[in-house]
Parts: structure tokens; sequence; C-alpha cells
């Protein structure tokens, strides 16, 4: 068997990538804050919450986690360039609009320009929740 007697359908190639986390709103951002350690989540302090309605019984609950991790930008969108209008843009999941946006800039930065034809695309989302569920899975299998 010789090096050339692979599966070429087997191989994936990664040619452009896209994110939105907390504290970087693309790439070159997201790697500058990894490489210094910088700490990109928002925490509050127990005013903070009051004001915004938490109550004391989950301020003093020792599993309430009073931080988050807060998207940049997050309420900018542009509807029009998705060709949805205003409604459409009004009631579609806030989550749903970052991946449209960010399956458009992944398409940018792999250097395709608007109208070429892409045989596939793959979009990995991962929430942290799903995460910790399959990490349990996989430590507990059924």
């Amino acid at each position: 068997m010789s090096e050339h007697d692979h599966d070429d359908f087997g191989l994936v190639a990664i040619v452009g990538m896209a994110l939105r986390v907390p504290g970087a709103t693309n790439l070159e951002q997201f790697w500058d804050k990894l490489k210094h350690g910088v700490e990109s989540t928002t925490f509050f302090s127990d005013a903070e919450l009051r004001a915004v309605g938490v109550s004391e019984a989950e301020l003093a609950d020792p599993d309430y986690v009073k931080a988050c991790g807060k998207l940049e930008g997050a309420a900018l969108f542009d509807a029009a360039f998705f060709d949805l209008t205003p409604r459409e843009a009004e009631i579609l999941d806030p989550q749903h609009r970052q991946l449209l946006e960010c399956g458009w800039e992944a398409l940018e930065h792999a250097g395709y320009a608007p109208g070429f034809a892409v045989t596939g695309v793959a979009l990995l989302l991962l929430s942290l929740r799903f995460r910790a569920r399959l990490i349990g899975l996989a430590r507990h299998p059924a």
C-alpha cells in the first residue's frame, strides 16, 4: 500500500473560520486574548444583580453564578443583507442571526467571493450546556 492509496473522501480541509465569543468578535481578537490570558467573562456584584431583579434567595444560593459571557454587538444585524424583512429579523432567534453572520464571515475568511459555488459547509455549534451533557454521558454511559 502506497501513501497515495487512501480514501480521499475521508479528508477534511478547514479553509475558513469565524466565531463570536465574549470579548472577541473575530478570530484575531480571540487568539490575542487567549495568548495574553485575558478574562472575558463579566462578573456582577450583588447590587447590580438586585437592580435587574435577581432575588435574595438566588443571590444566597451557592450554585448561583454571578457572571455571564456578553457578546458585543449581539443586537446589531443587517436583515436586508440576508434578504430578511425587519419583521423576520425581529422574530429570528438571536443565535440564528449570529449563525448567519458567522457563516458569511467564515466564507469570507476562506476567500470565497459572493456567488461562488461551495460544495459543502459544516458548522460546529456547541453550547456549554450541551458540552456538559456530552461529558456527563461519556463519564456515565447508559
